[in-house]
């Protein structure tokens, strides 16, 4: 699958499973991996226009070398814009001010921009919740088709003043997307919660940074924003309709609903030529099976420079009931049976630096554990042992307690695998030159 021939229109779904067969008994589960590959974008179609509001947490903690990146990043944002872009700044400590509505990046709001975001100071506490929303209020004051719409905030700290439920967040995050506005998230430093930076930008169908060095902030802002200059496909929804009485867990760990028998599976926007892997674990209920069952994924989105809708029809697996010893005899994908071993083994994880973080170190190390006998059954000795090396160390890890830095890198080398995710923050930046052309298309 690696060697996958992009198409240059449409999207492209490629299936396999790691067993086609299944025992007339029921019972046991099967794994689906869709690998989903997005379209090039149309000849000579526009990029779509942006409509962002840079959200900037200049509160104490951000003194010094952070704000001063912060606000580079800023500037390169608004330099990156064009007429056709809208954006608004919004900076917050206990206090929200509008540093700027959002209006049309002509050249003469830009420059009067960049000397407002140099002349921002650092003050006091953290409202994160109330600087978001309102740098989502200014974008959703101007939401218009064919616009990609999104919030970019920036924090180094807890949210500790207004909304601060990490729950409350995600739904305020989950009805703007609804609405068309994504949210992407950065922390910055050691003392932001992951935790709740990544909840909101899963649920506001964006993306979860995290910055470990202030000098890596503009790198981050840099693919973020060329991935949204080359957005193709927005809305983008995936259905899986399933046989009755089979259940379906996603282990990429993203936001799903089973939905009248299909599975539901929101994936926000895409930009040219992106991979995305999801891996389903198919559970076959405990009852006779007979004859085939045929699963056929598809795909519906908003094309940018296109059709507004687009529907696309997946590869069809399928699935015969055989005898024990053909079932026995069967061939076996191991690759397919690797990739659910790794992501059983990210979400492990997960769990484990949320116990480790909130003290319970114990109980952290028996989830890994747990996992470690998991990725074992799943994947099988050879496989597994790389894995199993890695819980292992992280368990000896967590029994002893990790730093701020590493619990965050580790929840960020997590995050970008189950998701598919670049690291920006590690060269993977679009180059300059890219920038610049699709700054003026």
């Amino acid at each position: 699958m690696a060697n996958t021939v992009l198409p240059e229109k449409t999207y492209h779904i490629v299936c396999r499973t790691d067993r086609p067969l299944l025992g007339a008994e029921g019972g046991g589960a099967r794994y689906l991996w869709l690998r989903l590959c997005a379209p090039a974008p149309l000849q000579n179609a526009e990029r779509p226009p942006l409509n962002l509001g840079l959200v900037l947490d200049h509160s104490g903690s951000m003194s010094g070398s952070k704000l001063d990146y912060a606000k580079r990043a800023a500037s390169y944002a608004l330099r990156l814009l064009n007429e056709r872009d809208r954006a608004a700044v919004v900076i917050y400590d206990d206090e929200v001010q509008v540093l700027a509505t959002s209006e049309p990046v002509t050249p003469g709001t830009r420059e009067r921009l960049l000397r407002q975001v140099a002349a921002v100071q650092t003050g006091g506490s953290t409202n994160l919740g109330g600087g978001w929303l309102t740098g989502c209020e200014q974008v959703a004051a101007h939401l218009a088709d064919g616009v990609v719409s999104r919030a970019l905030l920036l924090t180094d700290g807890l949210a500790n003043v207004g909304i601060t439920n990490q729950e409350e967040l995600a739904t305020h995050a989950k009805a703007l997307r609804q609405r068309g506005i994504s949210t992407t998230t950065l922390g910055v430093g050691e003392d932001f919660d992951e935790f709740l930076l990544q909840a909101m930008a899963d649920a506001g169908g964006g993306h979860f940074y995290f910055v470990a060095n202030p000098e890596q902030i503009p790198d981050f802002f840099k693919g973020e924003l060329g991935e949204m200059l080359e957005v193709v496909a927005r809305e983008i929804l995936l259905i899986l309709p399933l046989p009755a009485g089979w259940r379906v867990d996603v282990l990429n760990d993203l936001e799903h609903e089973v939905v009248g028998g299909e599975l539901r599976l929101g994936l926000g926007e895409a930009y040219r030529d992106e991979v995305r892997d999801v891996l389903l674990r198919l559970d076959l209920p405990a009852a006779p099976l007979a004859g085939t069952y045929e699963l056929t994924p598809r795909l519906s989105y908003r094309a940018v420079g296109g059709p507004q809708q687009v529907q696309v029809v997946g590869e069809t697996v399928n699935y015969a009931v055989g005898s024990p010893e053909q079932v026995a005899r069967q061939a076996v994908d191991q690759e397919v049976l690797g990739l659910a071993a790794r992501l059983e083994a990210e979400r492990a994880k997960i769990k484990a630096l949320r116990l480790e973080r909130d003290g319970l170190r114990e109980e952290a190390r028996v989830a890994l554990q747990e996992a470690n006998a998991l990725v074992l059954g799943i994947a099988g000795p050879a496989q597994a042992a790389p894995l199993q090396s890695e819980l292992d160390r992280l368990g000896e890890e967590v029994i002893i307690g990790l730093s701020a830095r590493e619990r965050k890198a580790q929840h960020y080398t997590v995050y970008r695998m189950q998701r598919s995710r670049k690291d920006y923050g590690n060269g993977g930046s679009p180059s300059e030159r890219q920038i610049q052309r699709k700054r003026e298309m």
